[in-house]
């Protein structure tokens, strides 16, 4: 998966270097798959992130809040969707039932951009 925001779309390609898929996103800066056909997508100049789902290509659910100002890194485990707010300068943790902020989980130093899950997380 390769997020192009100088074309406005993610793509997705095989191993073997074959592109197999194409979603119109407006400038994309991150994104998440739930392995369950929905990726979820944060955009340059959009504090929306978006479910689109990825058979049809159609935005099936979104998240939004006041503290979610620029979001880059997107990470998903469970029914937690965490989000990155570059602007606001936090971790939050959105629940994937509820497309609720959960809480903040961290307040920042710095303009925060991607974010990795490990196990144990």
């Amino acid at each position: 998966w390769i997020a192009d925001d100088s074309v406005s779309h993610v793509f997705v390609y095989t191993e073997a270097g074959e592109r197999v898929g194409k979603y119109k996103a407006d400038n994309p800066v991150s994104f998440a798959y739930d392995g369950a056909r929905t990726m979820y997508v944060s955009c340059k100049g959009d504090d929306t992130i978006r479910g689109i789902d990825i058979d049809s290509g159609e935005q099936v659910t979104s998240f939004s809040d006041k503290l979610l100002d620029h979001p880059t890194g997107l990470a998903l485990q469970g029914d937690n969707l965490y989000a990155l707010s570059q602007n606001t300068k936090k971790l939050l943790l959105f629940s994937l039932t509820t497309q609720k902020l959960s809480k903040t989980l961290a307040d920042l130093e710095d303009l925060p951009e991607n974010l990795l899950l490990t196990n144990g997380c």
